[in-house]
């Protein structure tokens, strides 16, 4: 099946999602070094999705894999890739710091989960579909662990204001 041009902007969006958010993962772990592990593992798992997203492509076009396109879109996809975007300019700021990157890195995979892959991307055959929940899965996983880990920030205290621990 050859994809048309609306099919090719989704998945070209759905790949620069994928790989730019591995790229702010990855800001992310060299800015925090204290959670580099956290960030490199996001980094590694949103570069497993590129792989997989590209994989999908290939699979659509040879027609194991059924794509409903309509289910996604394009504005929304768009959306969220100025989002990344957005955050990886703000990330250079000097006081942009480590609860900055966790609700930027929730926003975004939350935002990434407005539709799950098993609505638009559906196959007879029991490993690629296998691929396609799992995806779901991590999807949703990352949205949770950001969250839960947002939750988590204590309260920050003004830097001008005197406490025992910064006079």
């Amino acid at each position: 099946m050859v994809l048309n041009s609306f099919s090719k902007i989704l998945f070209d969006l759905l790949e620069d999602i994928e790989l730019s958010s591995s790229k702010l993962y990855a800001t992310f772990s060299r800015k925090f070094p204290k959670d580099a592990s956290f960030w490199t593992r996001m980094t590694e798992e949103e570069e497993v999705h590129l792989k997989w997203v590209q994989n999908l492509r290939l699979e659509v076009e040879k027609g194991k894999v059924q794509f409903h396109e309509n289910i996604l879109r394009l504005e929304d996809l768009k959306k969220t890739t100025k989002l990344i975007r957005d955050h990886q300019a703000k990330a250079k700021e000097k006081n942009f710091d480590h609860g900055d990157a966790l609700r930027a890195a929730a926003e975004i995979e939350s935002s990434t989960l407005e539709q799950p892959f098993s609505r638009v991307f559906f196959s007879k055959n029991p490993i690629l579909q296998k691929v396609i929940d799992r995806f779901d899965q991590e999807n949703q996983k990352h949205a949770t662990d950001l969250n839960n880990r947002v939750k988590n920030l204590s309260t920050r205290t003004p830097k001008n204001i005197q406490t025992p621990r910064n006079r």
